[in-house]
């Protein structure tokens, strides 16, 4: 496990920042009633939380400084860098509100109105979360249809447009919540027999209820839309529909999935690219961040990189004007530097150079990259998945990507560990004669070596001899080919000789260490049990299959259940690290069985499960493996990442694929419009039941008899729904002209504002650390001043737009956080470090200066014709920038720009000089002053303060 200040600092800031997300939910949902909330059968609720830019960042930035000693500023970027990524917002929290009295109260009211009087007990993350599948699914409808209506609407008319799509969505969601709860009081009544609830057969009718909510969904959505739009589609608008929805994700949010049971918070990174959007430099990738959650509590227990990735191989080769392909060696060279390219992208966007690792006598710093893919499935590779292909691709491309680390300093190395988990194809290990099977085990072996690397000379011998095979000249392509590579897998075998051996310690580590040096990595049987292990101890990876869904789905749940149930299982790890070789399988089935055990119990439809729904709108496809006999197994679904029906028996997802972006959601949106007609053989089985179906086509006149009068029950149905769509077209016609010209007095409204007053990130980012006063405005310093509002709010003691929007919630999440609330009488910004600047004063800092002696050099300042110049130059525009690129006859006496018009701004320039010389101080000098200044400054009459809010 990592271990260092940075990655530290990083898990701290993560933890803090999901405490207040999650206090600033509960908040936002505390006075809604039962009926205005979509609650899900796991027991959670759904709500996207607004970030406003002072209100939020401000009280989360102060808790990470006390908790890390770090210096920051409230603004975006600084909090990204705190937490090691990009944030969006709104964020959406996946809120299990169990340990809540009061929303337990709400949900329990829900429930009864239902008919639900008991509950499942103990955990839930195994129940199919029936409403939060479909809140992502008909998110993914609803960013659809923003497209679609946009296209048929036109730019301007579409304008007003955007934001009721969501409303229709939020509308959606609430009426299709009835059809969820009814769905899963009949599953628990089917579910249970003398008391007690058999999770499996709920979740066997709630597979069954995904698919018949599904059509009655999208005619609850497509209603919604028209009302709220006013905008009817038909089959035409759809043009393309399909290849939309599966580039585009559910959510452009990062999403934050509660756990309180099971124990755990995980946040999901956002992205915008899929994993059915492949290609040359397109990224899918999503950052999994695991922390522990008790009593309401976030703790900072992980400090691991976790990427969850679609594998980064480009499939196919290009094709010319002409129809000519590229040739496969060019193919494959473009393909492999692809991977270069990507590699170099991941480790720069998720700061792996502060890793561990690079000194002298240390192992190098490295990421790994774990592959769940098969090597040589032959029947697959023929089907099209082409993974041994990407298998050598991306292996290559790692070896082309680490020749460039060795120039640059620091290095960080990619080992890839390409473990495959379906039991397809070549299991990894020495000596069958097959490249690609030789090099994914010597490069499998390296991977594990540096996650396993306790300062051992041996290891660091073998890392020289890669560096050694990276530098030759001719380089074969792979490295178990080399001199070298066969060299290392020597020294390899040697490694794990020595490993053979029991050990008292009884940690993860040791386990791995013990599995690996048995070979338990050659076989398929423990393949998901050694890349879960992997994962868990790895100070960053990055990791998937094909699609990044299923198969890394069945990995990553397992991390999930290591961090969450490590208590639990350290018994049999325990077992594993103390045993001799001859009892090593024996307690290695005992720890797999464990730990299947578990995630069954506890972890299949957690928060690991949220990624697929996100990415394609659809919960994964994940299957249990068959017990067929020999070559029948061959022909089984590639998509069967689990163990067998026996062990995981509450997995039920035969129903889930219909609901994918790539499969049945947009057949499911254009039916909504046609009345959802049937196939003839589809009436038949839901009127005849599958063995009726089966008799009715063997004696054929049933078949007859359906085949003519479905046509004639779906244009029925058809115009029924026509003239449904027209009477809601009337209704709606008012709604969306109140909310056309509602959005358009807001639009006007903000723009005004905008003009008026600069945001606090602007205002904030024109202070550097060290109290200098910086600012690029093309206005005259006099505009500037007045335009930010800093008289007004030294004046009137008032605070940006930002910070007064959201003040008493923002209130009420404090006090979650140790923080207390912004009082009346407080001072209307955070207290002033002595490296800290204010924005009341056009970044001079207050511990030094005070405003009255800035504003008289300022009225200097205006009295020079060159400014009174600029001053009567055209205000900037409402929709534009207020720090747009200068034009011609713009200056800007701040930033040394001088005018192109010859204007002399010497003057101009040494006063302002002369102010910046004023306040610059050393640190020193700003610490010796603070107190004193403090004092004076923020006891001052109408200094500081806020004015009561009524």
């Amino acid at each position: 496990m990592p271990n260092n200040d940075k990655s530290t600092q990083y898990a701290q800031s993560q933890a803090i920042f999901m405490q207040y997300l999650l206090e600033k939910a509960k908040a936002q949902i505390a006075n809604k009633k039962p009926e205005e909330l979509a609650f899900d059968p796991q027991g959670r609720v759904l709500i996207d939380v607004p970030l406003q830019k002072f209100a939020d960042f401000q009280p989360v930035v102060k808790s990470i400084n006390d908790a890390t000693g770090m210096r920051l500023r409230p603004v975006q970027k600084e909090l990204e860098e705190a937490l090691g990524r990009k944030i969006t917002h709104p964020v959406t929290v996946s809120l299990d509100f169990s340990g809540d009295k009061e929303l337990q109260k709400k949900f329990n009211a829900r429930l009864q109105a239902a008919g639900i009087e008991k509950q499942p007990e103990g955990a839930k993350g195994s129940m199919i979360p029936l409403q939060q599948e479909f809140h992502f699914h008909l998110s993914l409808a609803a960013r659809v249809y923003q497209d679609v209506i946009q296209k048929k609407s036109g730019e301007e008319a579409f304008e007003h447009l955007g934001n009721n799509i969501s409303k229709a969505k939020e509308a959606a969601l609430l009426r299709v919540n009835e059809l969820v709860l009814q769905a899963y009081a009949r599953a628990l009544k089917k579910g249970t027999k003398d008391g007690v609830v058999d999770l499996g057969k709920v979740n066997q009718e709630l597979d069954k209820a995904r698919k018949e909510i599904a059509p009655q969904a999208h005619q609850i959505l497509m209603q919604e839309i028209i009302k709220n739009t006013g905008v009817v589609l038909n089959k035409e608008d759809f043009a393309g529909a399909k290849h939309l929805a599966e580039k585009t994700a559910a959510t452009a949010n990062d999403v934050l999935h509660v756990d309180a049971r099971l124990g755990i918070v995980t946040w999901i990174g956002a992205s915008e690219g899929t994993a059915h959007e492949r290609g040359a430099e397109k990224y899918a990738d999503r950052q999994l961040i695991t922390q522990k959650y008790s009593n309401g509590q976030v703790k900072a227990s992980n400090e691991r990189i976790q990427i969850r990735t679609p594998s980064l191989d480009i499939k196919k080769r290009n094709v010319d004007d002409k129809g000519q392909k590229e040739s496969y060696q060019d193919f494959v060279e473009r393909a492999e530097k692809d991977i270069q390219t990507k590699l170099g992208t991941l480790a720069k966007k998720y700061h792996f150079e502060n890793l561990s690792g690079g000194g002298g006598n240390d192992k190098p710093k490295a990421f790994v990259y774990n592959l769940y893919t098969s090597l040589n499935d032959t029947l697959g590779d023929v089907r099209g998945n082409l993974q041994s292909q990407g298998a050598e691709i991306i292996l290559k491309g790692a070896h082309r990507y680490n020749l460039e680390q060795l120039q640059k300093e620091p290095s960080v190395f990619c080992f890839v560990q390409n473990i495959p988990v379906n039991g397809f194809g070549s299991s990894l290990g020495y000596g069958s004669g097959n490249a690609l099977q030789e090099e994914a085990t010597l490069m499998a072996e390296m991977a594990m070596l540096h996650t396993l690397y306790k300062n051992e000379e041996s290891i660091r011998k073998v890392m020289a001899l890669y560096e050694q095979y990276l530098h030759s000249e001719p380089r074969k392509p792979y490295f178990s080919q080399s001199e070298e590579g066969k060299q290392a897998i020597i020294a390899i075998q040697a490694i794990k000789e020595q490993w053979k051996q029991p050990t008292q310690t009884a940690d993860a580590q040791e386990c791995l260490k013990r599995m690996m040096a048995n070979d338990l990595h050659f076989e398929h049987d423990y393949s998901k049990t050694m890349q879960a292990l992997s994962v868990f101890l790895e100070a960053a990876s990055i990791g998937g299959c094909k699609s990044g869904n299923e198969r890394a789905q069945a990995i990553n749940g397992r991390v999930a259940m290591l961090d969450a149930k490590f208590d639990e299982l350290s018994t049999p790890i325990q077992a594993i690290a103390q045993a001799n070789s001859g009892e090593i399988k024996q307690k290695a089935n005992e720890f797999k069985s464990s730990l299947d055990s578990i995630y069954n119990r506890e972890g299949l439809q957690g928060g690991m499960s949220v990624v697929s729904l996100i990415d394609q709108g659809g919960p994964a496809k994940v299957e249990a493996k068959s017990n067929g006999p020999g070559v029948f197994k061959e022909f089984q679904s590639r998509n069967s990442a689990e163990e067998n029906a026996e062990t995981m028996t509450n997995l039920y997802q035969s129903k889930a694929s219909k609901m994918q972006a790539h499969k049945g959601l947009t057949d499911y949106m254009q039916k909504a419009w046609e009345g959802n007609p049937s196939s003839t053989l589809d009436r038949m089985k839901n009127t005849l039941g599958k063995v009726g179906m089966i008799l009715g086509i063997l004696t054929v006149v049933p078949l007859l008899i359906f085949a003519i009068a479905t046509p004639i029950l779906n244009a029925s149905k058809a115009s029924e729904t026509k003239n449904a769509n027209e009477q809601l077209l009337k209704e709606s016609k008012d709604l969306v002209l109140e909310d056309a010209h509602a959005t358009e007095q807001k639009i006007t409204s903000q723009e005004q504002q905008e003009n008026e007053k600069q945001s606090f990130d602007q205002l904030i980012d024109s202070v550097h650390d060290n109290g200098k006063f910086s600012h690029n405005s093309t206005k005259s310093f006099d505009g500037w001043f007045k335009e930010a509002g800093i008289e007004d709010r030294v004046k009137e003691n008032k605070l940006p737009v930002e910070a007064q929007e959201n003040l008493a919630i923002e209130g009420k999440v404090s006090k979650k956080i140790d923080k207390p609330p912004v009082k009346s009488n407080d001072s209307a910004w955070p207290k002033q470090e002595p490296w800290q600047s204010s924005p009341l004063n056009n970044g001079v800092s207050l511990r030094e200066t005070n405003v009255q002696s800035i504003q008289s050099k300022v009225e200097e300042i205006k009295k020079e014709p060159q400014v009174e110049e600029f001053n009567t130059k055209p205000p900037v525009k409402s929709k534009d920038s207020a720090w747009r690129k200068q034009e011609p006859w713009q200056s800007s006496t701040l930033n040394n720009g001088g005018s192109q018009k010859e204007t002399k701004v010497e003057s101009i320039k040494s006063k302002v000089e002369g102010i910046k010389n004023e306040v610059q101080m050393t640190r020193a000098e700003k610490v010796a002053k603070e107190s004193a200044f403090d004092d004076d400054f923020w006891n001052a009459p109408n200094s500081g303060t806020l004015t009561p809010r009524k």
